[in-house]
């Protein structure tokens, strides 16, 4: 059965940031799942004092690797 891993940045985080956390997640996961999708999403945003950021969205797609 998949199951979906989300990873969210946004403000001031970079993407870069965001990158850092999937690796790390897929390193201590170690050879326990198989990647059966990845998307990646962008969208530009705005607060209340109107001062423009952007958000990151990661979304992985997975399956548990039984050995």
């Amino acid at each position: 059965m998949e199951q979906i891993k989300l990873f969210v940045r946004c403000a001031s985080d970079t993407f870069d940031k965001l990158k850092s956390a999937v690796n790390e997640w897929l390193t201590e996961e170690g050879n326990g799942v198989e990647v059966v999708s990845c998307h990646v999403t962008s969208a530009a945003n705005a607060n209340i004092e109107n001062q423009g950021f952007l958000n990151y969205t990661i979304v992985i797609f997975y399956r548990l690797v039984t050995k």
